[in-house]
């Protein structure tokens, strides 16, 4: 399973996240959050616990990605960067990915001002299916939306299972 969360999220889930292993993430991020490298080993005879964190990542400093493609994502030039084996601060245990998503013009330059940064648990998963994941879950939100407000989604009350289902049929069938 993937769940894709927006900005704000990511925090909250994965403090749950530790107890669902078979289920990964793909969050936005906010300019400001911190994450780390693995930690390097601790020198023999030093005294004291295992460092937890790595070098710092800041997304406004990231440079050099270990991967970058570019790809037409509904007719505009999508530009992919990534990082791989990087933690939250609080949260060490769990590594993922951080991606740089950016819309190019015709000449290769970035359309918007501010890069589209995300954090994934789906190391196995290709950047490019984890970008549309993202991308995509605007217009599910709104398809949704669209179906509780002028198709009467939510609107059937009966108490039998049978008639929600069938309510949900009907829906569905006006949509297309």
């Amino acid at each position: 399973k993937l769940y894709v969360l927006d900005a704000g999220h990511g925090k909250d889930v994965l403090k749950d996240y530790q107890d669902c292993k078979h289920t990964d993430i793909v969050v936005r991020l906010k300019g400001h959050q911190k994450f780390f490298a693995p930690p390097k080993p601790k020198p023999p005879k030093r005294k004291g616990r295992n460092p937890l964190h790595g070098d710092a990542f800041k997304l406004s400093k990231a440079a050099n990605p270990e991967q970058e493609q570019i790809i037409v994502y509904k007719g505009q030039k999508l530009r992919i960067s990534s990082w791989s084996q990087l933690h939250y601060q609080g949260y060490a245990d769990i590594h993922g990915r951080i991606l740089k998503l950016e819309f190019l013009n015709e000449k290769g330059q970035p359309v918007f001002q501010k890069p589209i940064w995300l954090f994934t648990t789906a190391t196995a998963i290709a950047d490019v299916l984890i970008a549309r994941a993202y991308l995509w879950r605007s217009n599910h939100e709104l398809t949704f939306r669209f179906v509780k407000q002028h198709l009467a989604l939510t609107n059937n009350n009966s108490p039998h299972i049978t008639s929600c289902d069938n309510w949900y049929h009907v829906v569905a069938l006006a949509m297309n």
